[in-house]
């Protein structure tokens, strides 16, 4: 009996090494700096927002809304609702 295992594949020669592990995505490692790059961001505003004093919270509050109720209003006007 060998000592070593032989296995048949289909093309010839494995696509990567044996030792080695599948090859990364470079689509999966886009997103996932994509979304390291989203979240720090996030985190910078959310902790500059906290530092703002109320007047300017309640005005972006106020803006925000705004915004929102125009393209709700806008969607329902698209698609007749």
């Amino acid at each position: 009996m060998p000592d070593t295992i032989h296995t048949e594949y289909p093309h010839g020669e494995p696509a990567h090494g044996a030792n080695e592990g599948p090859q990364p995505n470079p689509d999966a490692r886009g997103a996932m700096i994509a979304g390291l790059v989203g979240a720090v961001v996030a985190a910078a505003g959310y902790l500059i927002y906290q530092r703002l004093p109320d007047e300017q919270r309640d005005r972006i509050h106020r803006q925000v809304r705004t915004l929102i109720d125009q393209k709700v209003s806008e969607l329902r006007q698209n698609f007749q609702i």
